[in-house]
């Protein structure tokens, strides 16, 4: 994330700061795994499709409403979603990643 500071320390505390104090831009990988089913099934593992990723990450992103509130207050939000299944096939999900299970 990046905020100018000058927002939230500019003297005189008496008077109005010039900048604002929000947060200005916001960057981030959001990686999605299907949760899988605790029941023993002989069915294979669901795997979610570009078109979910795509859908959830719209109706995620439109839906969300602290992401609402940033944008609404000018900040500038910038997602990358990525398919857990890929991801971790590809990179055995390197530490640092984030995840969300559906």
């Amino acid at each position: 994330a990046i905020r100018d500071q000058r927002g939230a320390l500019e003297l005189p505390i008496s008077k109005l700061p010039d900048i604002p104090a929000r947060l200005q831009y916001i960057e981030g990988t959001i990686t999605v795994h299907m949760k899988q089913s605790k029941r023993k099934s002989n069915r294979p593992p669901q795997v979610l499709t570009d078109e979910q990723l795509e859908l959830l990450a719209e109706q995620t992103e439109a839906r969300c409403p602290v992401a609402n509130m940033m944008m609404a207050s000018g900040c500038e939000i910038k997602t990358t979603w990525v398919n857990g299944a890929a991801a971790s096939s590809s990179d055995d999900n390197e530490e640092g990643d984030s995840i969300t299970s559906l």
